[in-house]
């Protein structure tokens, strides 16, 4: 499990950064149980913890966790807020970027495939954070967890100009002569977070050309998931 000491610094909240170690339940959620996550919820630090996902779409909607309402998914979306202590959120990814949000009054976990990104989910995120926590920008500290990097993520001419509606070219496109560019869609999402105001810090590692973790775009269909865990713990 990795850790963000930027989130490690936040009092009452508990992350983690999976790898190809921590094993998570495979999509549909119908397939899988909370149970099954024991021995992650144990390894983060929050053993017997609720804990509540998503059907994950790559898009824009940002949904919220009450323990009142179904958890197992809470619905299709691809970021979940939280506001209340004891449940854990956490989203699924395989090169796509995680990102967690957390303040003192609330969290929220983000899967930012370049789709979600270039459709502004990170942004959502941060809105109905804080709308429903009653949270500031400069409450918030952010963590961009490892994903596909730019020294592998080659990609088409939609893909980029769907990130350069977010950010500026040169901090994310990598031209090379004769060959398709690649993109650094996390770099995207720290630009976005740097200018919404929020504290942020960038995790290392490439999930497609580090066997740690798992690739879609290295190991195809046979691909698992790894997935990124935040809460507020009391």
């Amino acid at each position: 499990m990795i850790r963000s000491p930027l989130l490690e610094a936040v009092p009452g909240s508990i992350h983690g950064f999976g790898t190809r170690v921590e094993w998570v339940p495979p999509p549909p959620p119908e397939l899988s149980q909370p149970a099954q996550l024991a021995p992650t919820l144990e390894a983060l630090g929050a053993p017997g913890a609720r804990v509540a996902m998503l059907n994950q779409i790559h898009g824009a909607q940002v949904l919220r966790a009450d323990p009142a309402g179904p958890l197992w998914p809470v619905g299709p979306g691809d970021a979940l807020v939280c506001t209340v202590p004891g449940v854990v959120v956490y989203v699924r990814v395989a090169d796509c970027t995680p990102i967690l949000l957390v303040g003192p009054r609330g969290v929220a976990a983000v899967h930012a495939g370049w789709r979600g990104t270039a459709a502004g989910v990170l942004q959502a995120a941060v809105e109905r954070l804080l709308d429903w926590s009653g949270q500031r920008p400069e409450d918030l500290r952010a963590a961009v967890g490892p994903s596909a990097g730019p020294c592998c993520y080659e990609v088409g001419p939609e893909v980029v100009e769907g990130l350069a509606r977010h950010a500026p070219l040169e901090l994310f496109l990598h031209e090379r002569p004769g060959r398709r560019p690649t993109v650094d869609v996390a770099a995207v999402n720290l630009h976005v977070l740097h200018t919404l105001g929020i504290q942020a810090e960038r995790l290392p590692h490439c999930t497609v050309c580090d066997p740690g973790f798992h690739s879609w775009r290295r190991d195809g269909a046979l691909a698992g998931r790894q997935a990124a865990f935040v809460g507020l713990w009391p």
